[in-house]
């Protein structure tokens, strides 16, 4: 019973003190905290010296170890090719993205059809063989967006593929403002707005083919609205 009270009395003491150094962490110190986004990239910003101490027991960044599997892409290899063209599967893609080293991109090269890929949040893409300029380690995977009128596709990494990716939105994800007949495909880059024609409908959703990075935005929009909104005049020239 006596050591009963001691316990107790020791975590009293502990809670006082926890308590008190809380509230002279809020009042004399900015606080770092987590503002969201990606896990492996986190924006940091500081508090004011009076915002309210987060609460000691959560980590603000959460545990490292997640921060660092998220942030780990994928490595597609020659072997991963191989297994798709004779199973006739697709290869997923995680969130983070991956990258398709120089063996892969030439097994793709050899295929005798398009070999396919699914991306983490569900639609999907697919390299033609017969597409391939040159096998290099690359950067590949998207980041899609969508507003109620508009599609945005963020390729990940930089520069030309040396291959042609054809991207499939599924159905269920084009938004409902968007008129499929007249949709185009824009290529926006730091200086300049690319018309790059309509988009393919099918039964299933809408497809467009790149072969390069920025990002792309497909929408009913005229140029001269999406050059407005990219920051370019209306013939798709930087201002």
């Amino acid at each position: 019973m006596k050591a009963k009270k001691t316990l107790a009395a020791v975590a009293a003491a502990i809670m006082t003190v926890s308590v008190a150094s809380a509230s002279v962490f809020a009042i004399d110190y900015s606080v770092p905290t987590y503002t969201g986004g990606v896990p492996y990239d986190p924006t940091i910003v500081r508090t004011s010296s009076s915002a309210p101490a987060p609460a000691l027991v959560t980590p603000i960044f959460g545990e490292k170890d997640d921060d660092e599997a998220a942030s780990r892409k994928k490595t597609i290899t020659a072997a991963d090719v191989k297994k798709a063209v004779k199973d006739g599967s697709a290869i997923g893609i995680p969130a983070a993205g991956a990258v398709i080293n120089k063996a892969a991109v030439s097994e793709l090269a050899k295929a005798d059809a398009p070999v396919s890929f699914k991306n983490a949040d569900g639609s999907s893409f697919s390299v033609d063989p017969a597409s391939v300029k040159s096998a290099k380690s690359t950067d590949i995977g998207f980041r899609i967006e969508y507003d109620e009128d508009s599609i945005y596709i963020y390729p990940i990494g930089s520069g030309d593929y040396g291959f042609d990716v054809n991207v499939t939105i599924n159905i269920d994800q084009i938004p409902e403002k968007l008129d499929v007949a007249s949709a185009r495909l824009y290529h926006i880059t730091d200086s300049a707005v690319e018309d790059m024609g309509g988009v393919n409908a099918t039964e299933t959703g809408i497809s467009v083919t790149i072969s390069t990075r920025s990002y792309y935005r497909i929408t009913g929009a005229s140029i001269e609205d999406v050059s407005a909104g990219a920051g370019v005049n209306g013939d798709g020239v930087n201002v």
